[in-house]
């Protein structure tokens, strides 16, 4: 292939996605996009996350919706948006990784897998969940790792007499074992060689050595495979022990491998299970021996918290945030039984299966070849991605984001050689699009919604929200007594409670009575205009092991304050009825999937 064609599939394949996203750009928001834009609101009108809203999750993901509603716009199309370009990103950067691991061919096949795997409603693909940018920032890490590895080398050859043949950088398989040769995928470009590093010649230019090493693995010092094209013939012999090459191998790449480190730091900044990416790459470097260069890759890591932790502590809320993101956070992530685990996952994964079978199949075949050709790094990646979807055995569909990566690679990792043809890849990417047909092109975007989420009152709280920001001043407080923390950014009104979902007063852990207390007190003092039910809610929680004290309080408290101004009723096979403000008193909703607003009497 030549320089111009493979980025043309690339931006094909983007082109493509990005016509599939923005028929479906409205959308509407779920409440975990709800809450990282409604926090992402109040950043951007200067107010620091954890205080007016608290969850467990770390900040990075307000952040990153902040600098998205700043560019685009605080909608819901602004912030689909912002997810479209996150995607591509990720698969330009799976192409990137594919080629440097495989071949072009395999590149290219791996980013149109990524591009329909993360599209996939199964893993709720439509919407900006924080692992969509989880995946951007650590594959970028993954790249950057790699790239220090090519430029570790390149350093590794500071008294060169030469090059007598080479692979090309192109195609050089990411392989272990210490022969390089060309990957079975590719042909040999016009004017490549092939050969080993050996006795006399000339240096050859900087730029050739770094081509040269690209792609190739395990070099030893003094006898190594190396890839030159071009006509470039030089040979070179690496003397280990001279003070250069002992300067050289401490220092060379460390900026990259820093880089490396922050954007590790910033997945985990992104989401909790991100650290497990990081943990990835700190092992990777210890597995090749990179012992001094480790604290560099660790310092890069460290950066993004360590810093995140100055300013939450410059803004005073470090005392919240720790709170939430680690004390409360230990006691959510250890609420399941294995027994618990096992049974999502086995509702979860059906589904994400079931609507790209060929190409997990593919991915398994691909992952039985990297191991019998000790091939090891695709597999430790997809190993390290699948801790990441584990903790707290939740196994909620959008973790699944963070495993397509590596999935992607391997089903894409034969394709072009004798084993898998495009064609037959092509066939199967057909397949999968076939299976998932009604959502990625028939449906509206509100019947997507209902389809991923069933009775949810994503689509509701937009006329709710509406409702209550014209009848309100933007200084009046409002409350939401139940989940949908997207009502609070669409009303563009901050909230009465700190307390965005109902779940984490109701669990059975230590703190659930104190933030009842906590709630109700908040709810007493601010006296909220507005406050949303969702009934629902209340009726899921009843029997926990924790008493449900707050929706005792609203049955005295609310009656006496508040009055019944408007009802969102959900139905199972029919439009959703409204009522407002007289109306609403009167009727009596057919279903506890309905949203209730109070006005303030």
């Amino acid at each position: 292939m030549t320089r111009v064609k493979p980025w043309m599939v690339v931006l094909l394949v983007i082109l493509a996605t990005a016509a599939i996203r923005i028929r479906l750009i409205g959308t509407p928001l779920e409440r975990d996009e709800g809450e990282y834009a409604y926090a992402g609101q109040l950043m951007l009108q200067g107010i620091p996350p954890y205080r007016l809203a608290c969850n467990m999750k770390l900040p990075g993901t307000y952040a990153a919706y902040a600098l998205i509603m700043g560019a685009f716009g605080q909608t819901i199309a602004g912030i689909h948006l912002g997810l479209l370009l996150v995607n591509a990103g990720a698969i330009v950067l799976i192409y990137l990784i594919g080629k440097r691991l495989f071949a072009v061919s395999a590149g290219l096949a791996a980013c149109a897998a990524y591009a329909l795997l993360s599209l996939s409603g199964g893993v709720l693909g439509t919407q900006a969940h924080a692992t969509q940018f989880v995946v951007l920032a650590a594959m970028a890490g993954v790249w950057l790792l790699l790239r220090f590895e090519d430029t570790d080398r390149a350093a590794r050859l500071p008294t060169p007499e030469g090059v007598e043949n080479g692979v090309s950088p192109e195609t050089a398989p990411f392989g272990h074992g210490s022969e390089t040769r060309y990957a079975d995928t590719e042909p040999r470009p016009e004017g490549a060689v092939c050969g080993r590093l050996t006795g006399s010649g000339q240096f050859p230019h900087p730029s050739a050595i770094v081509a040269a090493t690209s792609g190739v693995r395990d070099l030893s010092p003094a006898d190594t495979s190396v890839c030159a094209t071009s006509g470039v013939t030089e040979q070179v012999r690496l003397d280990s022990t001279s003070p250069a090459a002992k300067f050289a191998g401490v220092t060379s790449g460390w900026p990259i491998l820093f880089a490396s480190g922050v954007l590790f730091g910033v997945a985990f900044l992104l989401k909790q299970h991100g650290i497990l990416f990081g943990v990835f790459a700190a092992g990777y470097l210890v597995a090749r021996r990179q012992w001094k260069k480790l604290p560099v890759f660790l310092a890069g890591a460290a950066t993004p918290f360590a810093l995140t932790c100055l300013w939450l502590w410059r803004a005073g809320v470090f005392d919240r945030f720790w709170f939430w993101t680690f004390t409360y956070a230990s006691h959510y992530g250890g609420e399941n039984s294995l027994r618990d685990g096992a049974a999502a996952l086995a509702e979860t994964f059906g589904p994400i299966l079931w609507q790209s079978a060929a190409l997990w199949a593919l991915a398994a075949v691909g992952l039985v070849l990297a191991l019998l050709g000790r091939r090891f790094f695709v597999p430790a990646l997809l190993l390290f991605s699948f801790a990441a979807v584990c903790p707290g055995l939740y196994f909620r569909p959008h973790y699944f984001v963070l495993i397509l990566p590596a999935v992607a690679l391997l089903a894409g990792s034969r394709v072009g050689d004798k084993r898998l043809s495009a064609a037959v890849f092509a066939g199967v990417m057909v397949l999968s699009l076939l299976v998932q047909r009604d959502v990625l092109f028939r449906m509206s975007p509100v019947e997507v919604s209902r389809e991923l989420y069933g009775l949810e009152p994503f689509p509701e709280a937009i006329p709710v929200a509406a409702y209550i920001r014209d009848r309100t001043h933007p200084d009046d407080r409002i409350a939401v007594l139940g989940s949908e923390p997207e009502i609070y950014f669409y009303a563009h009104r901050h909230s009465a409670t700190s307390f965005l979902y109902m779940e984490p007063l109701v669990e059975a852990q230590p703190f659930a009575l104190r933030m009842q207390d906590d709630m109700v007190a908040e709810l007493e003092r601010t006296a909220p205009a507005y406050v949303v039910r969702f009934p629902i809610v209340e009726t899921l929680s009843l029997g926990g092991e924790t008493p449900a004290r707050m929706y005792k309080w609203w049955a005295d408290y609310g009656p006496q304050h508040y009055r019944l101004v408007g009802i969102a009723d959900m139905q199972q096979d029919s439009a959703t009825e409204y009522r407002w403000d007289a109306a609403a008193e009167t009727y009596r909703p057919r279903s506890l999937y309905h949203l209730a607003v109070y006005r303030h009497k």
